[in-house]
Order: C-alpha cells, then sequence, then structure tokens
C-alpha cells in the first residue's frame, strides 16, 4: 500500500517543498524525487508532526476514483490533461460512448490519445456532468537546482526597466549601453541576446570601491515579471521604472507599479525627459504617492533620480544608486554545481541553427554541458557573451547565448544542466505527453502569429470582448496604435462580456481571432469553437495582450539585413591571383576576422569590390578567427582586384528582426 507525496502536503496543508523541509528535520529518510510513500512511512511522518488522522490510501492496482471531496454530486474533478481512457475512467463511461462524442463534436481522438482539459469539460457536460479543474501540484526544483547557503557568493544584480509607452524605456537602455557597456577586443560592439552588463565603479558606496558590474535585460519589464511569476522565483533583482517628467503617471505606469509590488522586488525611479518644456519631476513624485509609491522626499524610501537619457545626463548617477540598492539587499549567488538559468532570446540563425540566450541563476555553465532547455536539449558546442566573444563558462547574472540546441526554445523556458545526455533523454520523454497535449485544441494568438509566418495570412482580425467599456476602449487604442504603412490590425468584432456564439460564427465567417480579456466563454460557444476550429485567446494583463499582437504582426515584416563591422586589415602579399579565386597573405590592424565574414577592399579609400572569406590560416592551422595584430592567409572569393598594400574591411550581414513600436 502506498501514498502519493503530494496527498500527504495537501492533508497537512503545506507545500512539497515545506513538506520535504519538515521531514528532513524529523530524521527520515526520504529521496528528494520520492513520489510515492509507504503507508507506514506516511504515518510516521504525521505522528512525528503531530497529525494523528490515519490516510486512506489506494492499491496500486486500483482504478482511477472520482474525486469527490468538496465537489457537488454532479460535479468531476479532472487534470490539465488525460488519455481518452483515463478521461473514461474518471467520469465512468465506456471509452466507446466518450470517443462517439468526440466525434460528435468533430474530433477523431483514439483511446490511448491525449486531450486536455477544455475538450474534457465539454463532453462531460454532453453526459450531464460539470467540470472542475484539478489544482496542480506545485514545481519545485530538485534539490541539487537549488542554491546551497555555504556557497553563496556576491554576485552582480540583474536590472529591469519597466513604464508607460513613449516615456523613454528603450532610450535609456540605449544611452546606458552607448556610455558604459564593457569594452572587449571585437571593439566594444554589444550582441543583441536579450541582456548585456556594464562596468561601474561606485564612488559612494561605503561597503566597496571596485569595479563592478550590473546585468540589464533587454526584455520589456512586465515580460520578465511575467517570467519571474510562472518560475516561482526572481529574474530581475532590482526594477527602474521610467516616468516622463512631462507626462506623469499613466495607465500602464500603474500597471507596472502593482508587477513590481507582487514580485517585491526594490525599485528605483528614473524620472526621464527633465529636458523636455513642461517637465515638473515634483507632479511626478505627488502621482506617484497617490498610486501607492512615494518616493524620498514624498514620505517613502524609494530613490527617484531625475534624468534625461535622449542627453544622457544623470545617468551615472543613476548607476551609483543602483549598486547602493544591491549592497543594501546583499545579493548572492551560488556557482557551484549544476547550472540552472532562464531563456531570456532565443531565435533560429541561418548559419548556426538554434541560438538561445540564458539568464544564468545558480551554478556554473560549461562549454560541452548538456543542457535541458524546456522540450529541447543539447550539447552545447559554443558559449557567447553579450560582446559576441566565445566564452567557456557563465557564472551567476551571467547572460550567455549558447549553440547547441535541438531545437528554438520558448521565451522563459527553465534551462537546467543535466548530468549526462542519457538523463536528458530520459526528462524529454517524458514531456512529451505534456507537449503533444499542448497540441489538442491549442487555440489563441501563437497559432495566429504561425499563420501569419508561414504565409498563410496576411493581415491580422481581432475581435475584441472584454469585461468592462474602459478596457475595450484601452485596448482598442493600444491596437491600433500597433498598426504601420508595412502590417495592420484589423478590428471586424467589439464588444463588453463573456465570447458568445455570435463571436464564434464571426470569426469562423471572417478568420478572425477572439481576444477575451477578463471574460469567459459560454459552454455553447466553446462547443462551437472546438468544432469550427475558432482561435480564442484569453488574457488577464494587457501587456502580455499588447506584446502577443505586436508579436504576431512582426510575423508580417521583412527582416532588416544590416551590415555588422568587425574589423580591418591591410594584405601584405598576393600568393594566388585567379579571376575568383584568390590567396592572400594579410595582417589584422583592428578587430578581427573570422570565417564565413565578407570584406571590402579598399584602395587610397576607393573601393574596388568586395569578396567571401572562404578559408582562413594562421601559421600551418586552420583558424576560426584571428585577432588583431596578427598575421593570416585569406582565401577569397570573388571577382575583384588585389594587390599587396590594400586595405581590408571585415564584415558580416546581420538578419534584423524587426520590430513593432509598442
Amino acid at each position: 500500500m502506498a501514498v502519493k507525496f503530494s496527498e500527504l502536503s495537501k492533508k497537512l496543508k503545506m507545500t512539497n517543498l515545506e513538506l520535504r523541509r519538515a521531514i528532513k528535520k524529523l530524521g527520515i529518510k526520504v529521496g528528494p524525487r520520492q513520489a510515492m510513500l509507504r503507508k507506514e512511512v506516511a504515518e510516521k511522518i504525521l505522528d512525528g508532526l503531530g497529525y494523528e488522522r490515519k490516510l486512506k490510501v489506494k492499491s496500486k492496482k486500483s482504478k482511477p476514483q472520482v474525486k469527490t471531496k468538496k465537489l457537488k454530486e454532479n460535479q468531476i474533478e479532472l487534470p490539465k490533461v488525460m488519455t481518452v481512457k483515463e478521461f473514461a475512467s474518471i467520469i465512468k463511461i465506456s471509452v466507446s460512448e466518450v470517443i462517439t462524442a468526440l466525434l460528435k463534436s468533430g474530433l477523431m481522438i483514439t483511446i490511448n490519445e491525449n486531450i486536455d482539459f477544455e475538450t474534457a469539460a465539454i463532453i462531460a457536460s454532453d453526459f450531464g456532468l460539470e467540470a472542475v479543474a484539478e489544482k496542480e501540484e506545485e514545481k519545485e526544483l530538485p534539490e541539487e537546482y537549488l542554491d546551497k547557503k555555504e556557497n553563496l557568493i556576491p554576485r552582480s544584480p540583474v536590472v529591469v526597466v519597466m513604464g508607460h509607452v513613449d516615456h523613454g524605456k528603450t532610450t535609456l537602455l540605449d544611452s546606458i549601453r552607448k556610455t558604459k557597456v564593457v569594452e572587449g577586443e571585437s571593439g566594444g560592439i554589444t550582441q543583441h541576446i536579450g541582456a548585456y552588463q556594464v562596468e561601474i565603479t561606485n564612488h559612494k558606496s561605503q561597503i566597496t570601491k571596485k569595479t563592478r558590474l550590473i546585468t540589464f535585460l533587454d526584455t520589456p519589464g512586465h515580460e520578465a515579471f511575467t517570467m519571474m511569476r510562472a518560475h516561482g522565483g526572481r529574474l530581475a533583482d532590482i526594477a527602474i521604472l521610467v516616468v516622463a517628467a512631462d507626462d506623469g503617471v499613466r495607465p500602464q505606469t500603474i500597471e507596472a507599479i502593482d508587477h513590481i509590488k507582487a514580485s517585491g522586488v526594490p525599485v528605483v525611479v528614473a524620472i526621464n525627459k527633465i529636458d523636455m518644456p513642461g517637465a515638473d519631476p515634483e507632479r511626478v513624485k505627488k502621482e506617484l504617492a497617490e498610486n501607492g509609491l512615494p518616493v524620498e522626499g514624498w514620505g517613502g524610501s524609494t530613490p527617484s533620480i531625475p534624468v534625461s537619457a535622449k542627453k544622457g545626463e544623470h545617468i551615472d548617477e543613476l548607476l551609483e544608486v543602483l549598486l547602493l540598492v544591491t549592497d543594501m539587499n546583499e545579493l548572492k549567488g551560488d556557482p557551484t554545481g549544476l547550472a540552472r538559468g532562464l531563456v531570456i532570446e532565443s531565435r533560429m540563425h541561418k548559419g548556426s541553427g538554434p541560438l538561445s540566450s540564458i539568464l544564468i541563476q545558480k551554478g556554473t555553465l560549461n562549454q560541452g554541458d548538456v543542457l535541458i532547455v524546456g522540450d529541447v536539449w543539447g550539447k552545447i558546442k559554443r558559449m557567447e557573451n553579450d560582446r559576441g566573444e566565445r566564452i567557456k563558462e557563465a557564472t551567476p547574472s551571467m547572460p550567455v547565448r549558447v549553440l547547441g540546441l535541438s531545437g528554438v526554445a520558448r521565451f522563459g523556458d527553465l534551462a537546467l544542466e543535466a548530468k549526462d545526455e542519457k538523463e536528458a533523454k530520459d526528462i524529454i520523454k517524458g514531456r512529451d505527453r505534456e507537449r503533444a497535449a499542448k497540441t489538442i485544441g491549442e487555440i489563441g494568438m501563437a497559432e495566429a502569429a504561425q499563420s501569419i509566418r508561414e504565409g498563410k495570412a496576411k493581415s491580422l482580425k481581432l475581435i475584441i470582448k472584454t469585461d468592462v467599456a474602459g478596457s475595450l476602449k484601452a485596448i482598442k487604442d493600444s491596437v491600433v496604435a500597433l498598426s504601420t504603412e508595412d502590417v495592420k490590425v484589423e478590428i471586424i468584432g467589439q464588444g463588453v462580456g463573456e465570447v458568445s456564439s455570435s463571436d464564434i460564427e464571426l470569426a469562423r465567417a471572417s478568420d478572425a481571432v477572439i481576444v477575451a480579456f477578463k471574460v469567459g466563454t459560454n459552454l455553447s460557444a466553446k462547443r462551437q469553437a472546438l468544432q469550427e476550429k475558432v482561435k480564442i485567446s484569453n488574457y488577464e494583463i494587457i501587456y502580455e495582450l499588447i506584446d502577443d499582437i505586436a508579436a504576431a504582426l512582426e510575423g508580417l515584416l521583412e527582416p532588416e539585413i544590416i551590415e555588422e563591422d568587425t574589423g580591418k586589415g591591410r594584405i601584405l602579399k598576393i600568393f594566388k591571383h585567379h579571376r575568383r579565386d584568390k590567396i592572400i597573405g594579410a595582417k589584422v590592424t583592428s578587430g578581427y576576422v573570422s570565417m564565413g565574414t565578407l570584406v571590402r577592399i579598399k584602395r587610397e579609400g576607393k573601393l574596388l569590390g568586395e569578396a567571401e572569406i572562404k578559408n582562413l590560416q594562421q601559421g600551418e592551422n586552420k583558424a576560426e578567427k584571428v585577432e588583431a595584430g596578427n598575421e593570416c592567409g585569406i582565401n577569397l572569393v570573388g571577382e575583384v582586384e588585389a594587390k599587396e598594400g590594400d586595405r581590408l574591411e571585415f564584415y558580416k550581414k546581420v538578419e534584423k528582426v524587426r520590430k513593432i513600436k509598442r
């Protein structure tokens, strides 16, 4: 006889993590991942914690039972995902009857295939039952991915920037990047990997005056906090709330304040645009106090710094304050053991394959380590920092771009280092069922974005339903503002109240997406949406709604190709000179040259032509990259004239995804 660990934690009204800590104090041996307990062990735990009642346990061979605790007579509790066979067993109806009901709803699903809760709830209603979602068990990380107190050392702060649209969040980040980004051998060019580090000497700190690093997230602030909620931990240590001095507190400012308060992270207010006519920092402070965030001098302890991101004024002072807040909060990380992090950016690169940017939170990630990221995994072939330099390891608070994963990871995915490839494969197999279930009846903005990317749709049509008229107007205004000359949103329907059958009919006829903000969908409309394969997206936060629509629109934009200079050189000797194929000896005078880059050949400032670097050799060995000050052999391909003394400009073409201004 055995009992589930989760049932025991529910019985004691404790989280799984709290219970495991309590068991450890009792001296009872239970594995860190053990999901089932022997009856006598469970009762020993109950006795040790002063709980006298015995547990009712089920035999391993017993069939799934309907959970009736606190449920009405016609209610059943269903998990998020289940097979048709499991569903039939729970509702005590034959499998053949369930499959028949699914067929009537337009779904051809076999006995061992998965269905999600929404689908199961509709079928359950056919049999006079009301489905209630089973509460998901708290997902806790294995012990090896948690910080160990004895190994904690000081680490750099991770900072996120939040605020209302057009208040200067992006300009502030750009200003910090341009003036303080850590210089590297590649000329200080910052690569876009979702975060970057700046170097600063804190002269005001009484703790240390050493040069220190601050990590800034390029991720929109609200996305960072959404990610934090999803994984029950902190992605950012400090938030900068940007408020325009000439505009004051706006709706998204208030929403940002709510995010910050809910997360519990310390905040620094940057009162931006102090150089603009009509700037009134004192009015901003007053409005912040009225909205529950009083700053210093207005009855609160939150620091506020007046800045001009456009002119770069008081940026140093803002960075100094960030380090002071860091010192006060004594931020620490554990660089030992298996690495843990979160994906902050991910994309498919034409030449390299899947690239994922990860913010390391615990442990040290090394080149060659095996990494599990959401539903993909791989052995790390290459690691780069935010300046595009190859590195061998990454420690807490450090953003790193990795190459070697089997696919493109999702934004916000948890990245965990595996002990070996076998463990990684086993874990991925265990996630297959949940991943497969997500494809059944998956409806929403993500599907619309995919259709746009694949060229199946040329515009984004929306039907917007909200809880109140005020929300409807705010969403409409924000959505319309996303439209550009190249891409457009069409609002073909709108209204206040739950999604109805008429909304489904309109969406089906026009191939539109229904956006439901803080409203539900009645049962008949759900059934109709399932049959008609109409896409519905449900939201509770305006930020997330606007971002998803913007992401879908970005699928319509053609990428921008930009040229990124990597270095310069000079031709020392010509070894082979054919019309399209040349071998030259050269010296790299600045930056670097690498395999696959392109080169402009100039003579006395005049462009002679361009060529591609086919092979690169340093001494007798082939080279991937040659740094400034070194000589090398280069095999050029291209119809261009060249002779000794000609100047070389090395560059690469980068495909830049065009963004919608939000």
